[in-house]
């Protein structure tokens, strides 16, 4: 399923899944790069190389924690697939405990079972 969002709605989801997938400390260029691959596989648009560049840049010079960008999402029917592509992209050069940690907390917070999210 395809899930149909806002042009607004494209820097909220993003933040999540580098936030998951920064917690080893890194952000691989195979993350950022599988992040954008499969970004139209989930949500009804497309990310260019050049607009996700400025999302990862407002991102690094943000001083927000995972509980705000999960706040900012209150459509609950966009939060499974959220952390889906986090899942994905954060798995693209193996998937650290520390993110593992991550998506546990972001799982708990929105309280969705991990089995609910594939």
């Amino acid at each position: 399923m395809i899930y149909k969002i806002s042009k607004d709605d494209i820097a909220d989801i993003l933040n999540i899944v580098l936030c998951i997938s920064a917690k080893d400390g890194i952000l691989s260029d195979s993350e950022l790069e599988k992040s954008r691959e499969e970004f139209p596989n989930i949500f009804d648009k497309k990310i260019t190389k050049k607009e996700l560049n400025l999302i990862v840049d407002d991102f690094f010079d943000s001083d927000d924690q995972i509980e705000e960008y999960l706040d900012r999402i209150t459509d609950d029917d966009m939060r499974p697939p959220i952390l889906l592509l986090s899942v994905i992209s954060a798995s693209a050069d193996g998937l650290d405990i520390r993110e593992n940690f991550a998506l546990k907390k972001a799982l708990a917070i929105w309280e969705i079972r991990l089995e609910d999210i594939a």
